[in-house]
């Protein structure tokens, strides 16, 4: 047991400040140096730093060994998404886990809680952990190392940080504790991973890890995931251009789904089949299948509904449907009026709303000062393409052609840089 660490724990558990812990019984440096394991001082100095936690420091083997129990048992459920069990278990480990003394079980539990977290999205609990797992992250053993990098890369890529979660699942990928994890778990990690490399134009590896994942939950009949599964592998041949591929996959997905009677995932289906025929120059032929996506799909997830409704907006504005684009626009608003609504949408609407009614020099600044750089701070490479060629096209239809090529230029430029060229 590290002593120095179970009182650096307990004390930012507590938001204690090392100044507020040591009064009176040690120097604040010399409280450091115990906490980092440099120094151990004798057993009444620790007894008084413990009771100024308010912990009792006698062993009690039983809820050490419930615990390790519990956190086992916790895997399953956070594995599988599943919110009712996760939050049983962990209304279980809440009323144990200020009696366990050992900060290997305790950094443990905060890794594990930071998934729950993210599944009961609760974000501010997983900052929470997330500042306690970085104080202790030398506790960390290699059994847990693998659920350490996995659940990390998993919040970075929720918090849109894709490099950072890189940088975590490619560790996980190496840690000798994946050799130990289950087969659905290495296949969960490879799924996860390959969304982070498609949101970072590496597509071509994250599909090498999207089909070895593919297989593992095939082999375990892990059937939703296999539906999700072919809808990533269908995405990364659309972004690499191999559209054939992309519509076996999404086509697969949506038999899948239908076979299973799971309708959770329709409207994303649809929303990438009416994508890739957009890609394809199919515009009208699109159209069907956002508009079904819509119908899929609760206001209630915003991202994924808004960005279906952006998409049905750029369409029409693209056929130069002015009408629809009105009305496709006055039922976006309705919704902003009635719904908390990110920032993001928020702009994206204002595009369409200026794009034809705003003076050139407002409409400029806008863009340059304000949209484009909102883009590349929240790395939507693929929004930052398909609005320059937008503009493109717009400035190419009033004769502007300074300005359409300077967008041209801008998506080429994006364009190859998101592919590494």
């Amino acid at each position: 047991m590290n002593d120095g660490a179970l009182l650096k724990y307990y004390r930012i558990k507590k938001d204690m400040s090392q100044e507020e812990l040591a009064e009176s019984i040690v120097s604040p440096s010399y409280l450091s140096r115990i906490e980092n394991g440099r120094v151990q001082p004798d057993d009444h100095t620790m007894n008084l730093l413990f009771e100024r936690l308010g912990l009792d420091m006698s062993e009690n083997k039983e809820v050490q060994q419930q615990s390790e129990r519990l956190l086992r048992k916790w895997e399953i459920p956070l594995l599988n998404n599943d919110k009712t069990e996760s939050i049983k278990i962990h209304e279980e480990l809440t009323k144990l886990i200020d009696s366990v003394h050992d900060p290997t079980l305790l950094v443990e539990y905060q890794i594990k809680k930071l998934r729950h977290s993210i599944i009961t999205k609760q974000m501010k609990d997983a900052e929470e952990c997330l500042e306690l797992i970085e104080e202790l992250e030398n506790q960390v053993n290699e059994r847990i190392t693998f659920y350490y990098y996995k659940h990390l890369g998993n919040y970075y890529y929720l918090q849109k940080k894709h490099s950072s979660a890189e940088s975590f699942f490619s560790k996980g990928l190496n840690a000798k504790g994946m050799l130990q994890a289950s087969q659905p778990e290495k296949a969960d990690f490879l799924y996860l991973y390959s969304l982070c490399l498609s949101r970072l134009g590496k597509d071509g590896t994250g599909l090498e890890y999207a089909h070895e994942a593919l297989e593992i939950f095939k082999e375990n009949y892990h059937l939703e995931m296999c539906v999700k599964t072919h809808i990533q592998i269908g995405v990364s041949y659309s972004r690499i251009s191999n559209f054939e591929k992309s519509m076996m996959n999404y086509n697969s997905a949506k038999e899948l789904s239908d076979q299973i009677g799971y309708t959770d995932l329709l409207g994303v289906i649809d929303h990438n089949i009416g994508n890739l025929l957009i890609k394809n120059g199919h515009l009208q032929q699109a159209l069907p299948y956002l508009e079904r996506s819509i119908e899929h799909k609760s206001v209630k997830d915003e991202e994924s509904f808004f960005n279906t409704l952006l998409l049905i907006l750029s369409t029409h504005y693209r056929l130069n449907d002015s009408d629809e684009v009105a009305l496709w626009l006055k039922y976006a608003w309705n919704l902003v009026e009635t719904n908390d609504v990110d920032d993001g949408v928020i702009m994206e609407l204002n595009f369409f709303r200026m794009i034809n009614h705003s003076p050139l020099k407002e409409w400029e600044a806008f863009i340059n000062k304000e949209f484009f750089p909102y883009l590349k701070t929240e790395e939507k490479w693929h929004q930052v393409i398909t609005y320059s060629k937008i503009l493109a096209s717009h400035y190419t239809g009033k004769n502007m052609y300074k300005y359409s090529t300077k967008y041209l230029q801008l998506a080429l430029e994006t364009y190859e840089t998101l592919h590494n060229y």
